[in-house]
Order: C-alpha cells, then structure tokens, then sequence
C-alpha cells in the first residue's frame, strides 16, 4: 500500500508541470494549424495568380471559353514578356540615370560592352 500511495504521491507532485506541458503543446498546435491556414491561403492566391499568367500569355483557344494550354507555345510567350520586361526596366534605370548623371553618353553605351574587355572580364565584374 505504501509503494501505491507514493507513486500517487509523485504523480500529484508531477500534475501542474505534465498540465504546463499540455498547455504549451497545445498552443503550439493551435499555432501551427493558424499557419497550415495562412500558407494555405497563400498557395490559393499564388495558384490564382499563376491561372491569371497564363490566360494572359495563351488567353483561350479561338471560340472556346476553356484554357487549353500548348506547352510549345509557352517558351516564345514568356521570352516576349522577359525581353518586354528587361526592355522596360532598362529604360527606367536609364532615365534615372541621366536624371542624375546628365554627361552620360547614351550613344556608347548602346553599343555594347566597352572595347578591350573579354566577356569573362564582364563576367567577373
């Protein structure tokens, strides 16, 4: 009887810290479930978002509704979209340039790389 009394004796000692303990793992589940839902969430909106992408770059198919994609199709949209995209930014980063370094010489940068550097030289820079 006495080994019975002690072990409920320990077990009593030992309730608020196994209690403290299933209140942490508790909330620490309620925590992750909350980000499950946010990610989810997110993988929801990034989904939609790459949907909008491609119908933008294929649209549908001529006298359909339904987005039928033509993976052939894919490489020569997005290249027009990248070289539009890099075309555009570089002309933002050049008027912003000449706002602030106004004895730039367009001309010469347009015409490519400065003579006398390798491309691995560039490469490096």
């Amino acid at each position: 009887m006495k080994r019975s009394e002690d072990a409920r004796h320990v077990a009593e000692s030992e309730l608020p810290a196994t209690q403290g303990v299933v209140t942490w793992n508790t909330q620490a589940l309620a925590d992750s479930l909350e980000r499950s839902k946010v990610l989810e969430e997110d993988l929801s909106q990034f989904q939609g978002a790459a949907q909008s992408v491609v119908r933008e770059v294929l649209g549908p198919r001529p006298g359909s509704s339904v987005l039928v994609v033509d993976p052939i199709e894919i490489p020569s949209n997005v290249a027009g979209l990248i070289s539009n995209g890099v075309f555009r930014g570089t002309s933002g980063v050049l008027t912003s340039m000449s706002s602030h370094h106004p004895n730039l010489d367009f001309a010469v940068m347009g015409r490519g790389y400065t003579t006398g550097w390798t491309t691995d030289q560039l490469r490096e820079l």
